[in-house]
């Protein structure tokens, strides 16, 4: 039941603070859930009683302060409880997300052999042309982009990923791909970092330019130590809390 709080000109307090602690209040004691759509901003000043730009203010602080989420044309949401995930470094992050009981969706926005940066080619030792394959997927959870995929493979993939296009658009596994050709991922080695969005991240995620992200490199090998994948996973702090099992990383290699 949503709290008869109000606001007091008779205090020193100034009202945006007073309209903010009256809209927290109400979060924090259950009157709106994760995800619910709160009142307009009219709304609230009509109800407390005071202009519209205290209550602008009051917005934009529980915005700033992470409780609010704003989006042009929808309105102002209670920020969704954040989502568990697992980091394991031989597991592929579809195959955790399922684990974790999280719905996704993905959606493969570019698959093809490129010119590959400089830590790829010195990764894979390639000579000569120096391409490689590279896959960038979107993952979608709770109907927002939240985490960008990208992949870099030896180029003599590109066929076998090419052609599982509907594989990754259903959600599927890279590294049930690359099993099923008989590739052996035995080792992998890892590092996270906190990065912030290109421009290009930023328009496949639909984030704000330099918005922060969780960024995880990491990469994949045989057991002769010849890497097989390196990929780069960013993933949106708002939206996940990730949680790190020392015991599953490979401690003989790298």
């Amino acid at each position: 039941m949503r709290a008869a709080a109000t606001v007091d000109r008779r205090v020193g307090e100034p009202l945006r603070d007073q309209v903010r602690k009256v809209i927290y209040g109400e979060i924090a004691g259950g009157a709106y859930s994760p995800g619910d759509k709160l009142p307009t901003e009219r709304e609230y000043a009509t109800r407390l009683r005071v202009s519209l730009a205290p209550v602008r203010a009051a917005l934009a602080q529980l915005v700033q302060s992470g409780h609010l989420e704003r989006t042009q044309g929808r309105g102002t949401f209670v920020v969704e409880t954040k989502v568990p995930y697992a980091l394991r470094l031989l597991s592929s992050t579809t195959d955790s997300l399922r684990a974790a009981g999280v719905p996704f969706e993905t959606r493969v926005i570019e698959c093809g052999v490129v010119e590959p940066p400089e830590d790829v080619i010195e990764d894979f030792g390639l000579t000569g042309a120096r391409s490689a394959l590279r896959l960038r997927r979107v993952v979608t959870v709770r109907d927002r982009p939240a985490i960008l995929l990208e992949s870099w493979m030896r180029e003599r993939l590109a066929d076998l990923v090419a052609t599982r296009a509907d594989h990754f658009n259903a959600s599927g596994s890279l590294y049930q791909v690359l099993r099923e050709r008989g590739l052996d991922l035995a080792r992998s080695r890892g590092r996270l970092d906190l990065t912030r969005a290109t421009d290009l991240e930023a328009r496949d995620l639909g984030l704000p330019f330099g918005h922060p992200l969780f960024e995880i490199r990491t990469i994949v090998a045989d057991t002769d130590g010849h890497v097989i994948e390196k990929s780069r996973c960013l993933y949106d702090p708002d939206r996940f809390t990730l949680r790190l099992d020392r015991a599953l990383v490979d401690e003989r290699w790298g």
